[in-house]
């Protein structure tokens, strides 16, 4: 307690240090006083009388420091003077303190930024109570494959699970709102939210009661689709809307709104209603009918590998008690922020390296500023140790200046992290998992802090070390501009070289990332899609509840749509077709049962996605009919049913010739399957997501669908700028139903871009790490040809003095950053082919060891270095060797 009080006592005493130096002098002023009369006294004069009192006194500013010393911290007021001389140094220096802090503000900055996104991303915990005990619960298949889970399977799990306090399940559907159109909704078993474990924002969630027949006629709204869909009535809680999902419209009572800020937190809440979950009684039996998502919560105390060991058991039991109907599943448990993030994972990863090497970059070039001007220094710090100071309070001295330095560098690089955070969270594609969460955490203030006093004090401590190390003779000898011995000139260059090469090779690592990237999105713009995209308009119609029921098909009512928009002036052709392409889960599936000639698909169902159209489709969108004919007005309900297969089908299952075979085909595998004549065969499109391979898949004709449709999509090609029409179409559309609803036209094209947003978005932000770590190493790779130039600029008069030609000396300074610059690449290409491997899932058509790309790496970089050394090197070759010598 006492040494704390001391410690107190001196930290007050040092910040009142002029107060106590003011009555110090006033207490040894008052003693000399006293003594001095006394003397006058004693018969001396006035002048002889003060001489003897400062002489018995003793030495005034010994005493006073001693005094100072006993009252304070030593340290803490050297270190406090050390902070104000690096503040004038750094303010009298005012291009080296700003190149400075601006490479580091962009470092941190950039650095900083980013970590914001992995943080909010991938490590803040979920908004939900004990976020860390929800686990999403799957199946897999012999292929390795994500599967949903089907009812039995659920209720199993629930049965004989002892890990878990519960289990819900949800499953994605789309209903019809009156007033608005189709919406994306949610069904989900009564213990879902209360699973979750959060709390309405008004009303109540669904209960188990809710999940029986003729009591599910309840809804709950997502927060944005309230505000959205219904102006945020407060009253909402009560009242009643319609709503249609194939059949008549139904009336649902509105119980609750949820939070705000779980709206859109994951793929789980973020349709925009939620309704009971009513089993049917063949999904009750049916363990193949997979497509609900379980959700479970873990007891307290409960690992996420003894919940994987328990799923195993069970899962193994229920194929040996199901053997014909359960078999090659396996279930396993992923927490549930995993599976949210787990798509965003990998991209912001190497993000963050291309960002860490960003910041190595800058933090190179800074230590290369620092040892240049601590170096220029040299008598100063000669000087220093001349008199007295040893060499840790000189090194001291220089990293508190760098230490100074990158603190203001990283204050910087925190303002220009929050608004690159904001830029983020506004250019970030759409469906980016927890980007509404994205803001600047007060956390990312310590990460800055931190590599802010890393870098001043590692980097710093460094550079000090070598600076401090100068010979005092020689370095008292010497003047500002005059070079030093060649001994100690080369101690620092080849410190500056080593750096620089370090530079270099991370500046190859992150160029060859940002290559990559580069070379794959312009292959993936490039990239044949199976179909034409230009001038191709899309629009979704939807029709009333009431216009259509069991009795009145509303397909006569899309047929009137489709046969108006093609009178339009400017339309050459239209088609329709429930589903849209390039859009995510837009087409439907069947069970393949069995195809003609292979039996029983060889014992197995597979479940494969078909797609609805009316004629005119291939001809709308431009996809070739290879083999076989297109769907006619002839294939009506009524008509045998046909099909028309991709090549992949046919390739798959047929060997490439499928026109005149036969499949057969299921809703579910309860259903009996029906046999359908394959009637043409046709170019694959990648109509769902544009980077990856078609799959097998078949089309049917739109006029023998056997269940209601009262939305669909409408397909326009136009000889004109598809907009100029739009407005047009959507008259027409009116003209047969004023109450039908129509979106928004929009163009393939358009639609195809947005869907190359989330390659786009980080293919740019690779390319702005890129250009700017090669802009930095420029700069180093600059800065280190002109010292050593600076260094060695009375050897190269001498040189030239004996006969030297310019273009000798051009060469010799040119060769010297050229062997940086080969030194720095050859070991970043072996980094860059090591790191570029985990960037393969990222990368469309092209290999993560591309030859081309690493040559055409490692061109710009020696062009970059030559380029940067070419100044340097043309100064050096004008020097005239008499001026040098003269001024040596």
């Amino acid at each position: 307690m006492n040494a704390l009080r001391q410690m107190f006592v001196r930290f007050a005493n040092l910040v009142l240090r002029r107060r106590n130096d003011e009555r110090l002098r006033s207490e040894i002023e008052e003693h000399i006083f006293l003594q001095t009369e006394e003397n006058i006294r004693c018969g001396m004069s006035r002048v002889e009388a003060r001489r003897q009192a400062l002489l018995k006194f003793g030495a005034v500013e010994a005493i006073t420091e001693t005094y100072r010393d006993q009252q304070s911290i030593a340290f803490v007021e050297s270190l406090l003077q050390d902070v104000r001389y690096s503040f004038r140094f750094l303010k009298k220096n005012v291009w080296f303190t700003a190149a400075a802090v601006v490479t580091l503000a962009l470092g941190i900055g950039a650095n900083t930024a980013i970590f914001s996104a992995i943080y909010a991303i991938l490590l803040a915990p979920l908004e939900y109570p004990n976020s860390d005990r929800l686990v999403v619960i799957f199946a897999k298949d012999p292929t390795n494959q994500e599967l949903p889970l089907s009812l039995p399977e659920v209720d199993a799990i629930a049965a004989r699970s002892t890990a878990m306090e519960g289990i819900g399940t949800f499953e994605n559907q789309v209903f019809w709102l009156e007033g608005s159109g189709s919406v994306r909704a949610g069904r989900v078993s009564g213990n879902f939210f209360s699973i979750l474990g959060i709390k309405p924002e008004a009303g109540r969630w669904i209960l188990s009661t809710d999940a029986q027949q003729g009591r599910d006629h309840v809804v709950v709204l997502n927060h944005q689709a309230w505000e959205k869909l219904f102006g945020g009535d407060p009253d909402i809680v009560g009242k009643s809307i319609v709503l249609r999902n194939g059949g008549d419209a139904l009336e649902y009572e509105v119980i609750g709104i949820m939070p705000a800020k779980f709206a859109s937190s994951s793929g789980y809440l973020g349709p925009s209603l939620y309704f009971p979950m009513v089993p049917t009684a063949s999904e009750k039996l049916a363990f193949g009918w997979r497509g609900k998502f379980a959700i479970a919560r873990l007891k307290p105390g409960v690992t996420l590998n003894e919940t994987r060991t328990e799923l195993q058991v069970i899962a193994s039991a229920l194929s040996q008690e199901y053997p014909k109907t359960y078999r090659n599943a396996t279930l396993y448990p992923k927490l549930l922020q995993d599976d949210l993030v787990d798509r965003g994972r990998k991209p912001l990863l190497v993000l963050a390296g291309a960002v860490t090497f960003l910041l190595l970059i800058a933090c190179l070039n800074v230590s290369n500023l620092v040892l240049y001007r601590g170096w220029s220094r040299r008598r100063e710090v000669a000087l220093r140790l001349a008199l007295g100071a040893s060499r840790w309070r000189v090194v001291r001295q220089l990293v508190v200046e760098t230490v100074l330095l990158s603190l203001i560098g990283g204050a910087l690089g925190v303002l220009l992290a929050r608004s690159g955070v904001e830029t983020l969270r506004v250019i970030a594609p759409s469906g980016t998992p927890r980007i509404e969460q994205l803001h600047f955490h007060p956390i990312m203030l310590w990460y800055a802090l931190g590599v802010s006093l890393f870098f001043g004090i590692f980097f710093g401590t460094v550079a000090a070390w070598q600076v401090s190390g100068v010979n005092i003779e020689s370095g008292l000898k010497q003047s500002g501009t005059i070079s030093p011995s060649a001994l100690e000139s080369r101690r620092p260059h080849r410190l500056r070289s080593a750096l620089i090469v370090a530079e270099i090779a991370c500046a190859m690592v992150l160029l060859a990332g940002s290559a990559l990237l580069i070379r794959s999105f312009i292959k993936l713009t490039n990239v044949d899609i199976g179909f034409h995209a230009d001038h191709l308009l899309t629009i979704n119609v939807s029709t009333q509840p009431g216009r259509c029921g069991k009795d009145r098909p509303c397909l006569p009512f899309f047929d009137e749509v489709l046969q108006r928009a093609l009178a339009v002036p400017g339309v050459k052709n239209a088609a329709l077709m429930p589903s849209f392409p390039l859009e995510t889960g837009s087409k439907m599936m069947f069970w393949l049962w069995a195809v003609e000639g292979r039996g029983k698909n060889d014992g197995t169902w597979k479940s494969i996605q078909y797609t609805e159209i009316s004629p005119g489709y291939f001809d709308t969108l431009e996809i070739p009919v290879v083999h076989g004919r297109a769907f006619t007005a002839a294939d009506h309900a009524g008509m045998p049913a046909v099909a028309i297969v991709n090549k992949s089908f046919a390739r798959q299952y047929f060997g490439g010739a499928a026109v005149g075979k036969h499949l057969a085909l299921g809703a579910d595998k309860q259903s009996k399957p029906e046999w359908i004549e394959i009637v043409g065969q046709v170019g694959d499109a990648r109509d769902i997501i544009p980077w990856e391979a078609p799959d097998a898949a078949f089309y049917l004709p739109l006029a023998q669908t056997k269940h209601s449709l009262i939305s669909t999509g409408l397909f326009v090609r136009t000889a004109l700028e598809p907009k100029l029409v739009a407005a047009a179409i959507r008259e027409q559309v009116a003209s047969v139903d004023k109450t039908a609803i129509v979106s928004e036209p929009q163009t393939l094209r358009d639609q195809l871009w947005r869907d190359m947003a989330e390659p786009r978005f980080r293919t740019a932000l690779m390319s702005s790490f890129g250009l700017l770590g090669l802009l930095l190493a420029a700069v180093g790779i600059y800065g280190v040809i002109a010292y050593a130039v600076t260094q060695r600029t009375h050897e190269l008069g001498v040189r030239m003095a004996l006969g030297a030609r310019a273009s000798d000396i051009a060469l010799m300074v040119l060769r010297e950053g050229l062997l940086l610059a080969l030194v720095g690449v050859l070991i970043g290409l072996g980094a860059a082919m090591v790191l570029s491997r985990y960037m393969q899932t990222l990368l469309f058509e092209i290999k993560p060891l591309d030859p081309l790309t690493f040559g055409l790496c490692t061109l710009i970089l020696i062009g970059i270095a030559l380029l940067a050394s070419f100044v340097p090197a043309r100064r050096a070759s004008r020097l005239d060797p008499m001026v040098v010598l003269r001024y040596e």
